[in-house]
């Protein structure tokens, strides 16, 4: 496991169940790794940096623009935070969307 003791100790104090992989699988966190894997080949490798502070302003505005700007195909075409505010408020929205995604997410939980 690639995390120590003492953080997943202080995760249940925590009330949080820690899900993990195993080394070297990344088929089975393949949503994740698609989604790090977008993120770097949009954001990342197409431009150098000359210091960590150029660095973590620029990731500050590349994440505002992922989850505020930039449309989804996996989403109906809309921003994760349309999305978001939309699967929020809107139960008709949200059932077609659940329905259509049956066996797509299967080991993804989806929160209320």
């Amino acid at each position: 496991m690639f995390t120590s003791k003492k953080y997943e100790d202080h995760l249940r104090t925590l009330g949080i169940d820690h899900g993990t992989i195993h080394p070297n699988t990344p088929e089975e966190d393949a949503h994740i790794e698609s989604y790090f894997g977008h993120f770097k080949e949009d954001y990342i490798y197409s431009r150098e940096f000359n210091s960590f502070d150029e660095f973590r302003d620029y990731m500050d505005m590349a994440v505002k623009d992922y989850n505020s700007v930039r449309p989804h195909s996996s989403l109906n075409y809309l921003t994760p935070d349309e999305f978001e505010e939309r699967i929020v408020i809107d139960s008709v929205f949200k059932k077609k969307w659940l329905d259509r995604q049956v066996g797509r997410y299967e080991n993804v939980l989806l929160l209320e």
